[in-house]
């Protein structure tokens, strides 16, 4: 089961728990990026002529990229706004 909590100015953190398989923390993308460079399960803010949407995304981090934005991927040129580690494979 998955709650998050939005709100006019954003958004609240929180945790997300999958039964029988795993367990996701969010972190706000601004106030706590990543620490390393790699790719990361994330959600994302798009807003156009028909209003604000969010999804959810696979999305690369490089912290030394600074023309493009430190987060990319090929189709994603919207906002991020949450992350977390992509969870380990079940075995």
């Amino acid at each position: 089961m998955s709650q998050l909590f939005w709100f006019a100015g954003g958004c609240a953190t929180a945790t997300v728990v999958v039964p029988r398989t795993f367990t996701l923390t969010w972190k706000d993308a601004q106030k706590e990026p990543p620490k390393e460079g790699g790719r990361y399960w994330c959600v994302v803010r798009d807003i156009n002529d028909l209003g604000t949407s969010y999804y959810q995304w696979n999305c690369a981090y490089n912290p030394e990229n600074t023309w493009e934005g430190k987060w990319s991927s090929n189709a994603l040129r919207k906002d991020v706004v949450l992350w977390t580690e992509l969870p380990q494979m079940p075995v």
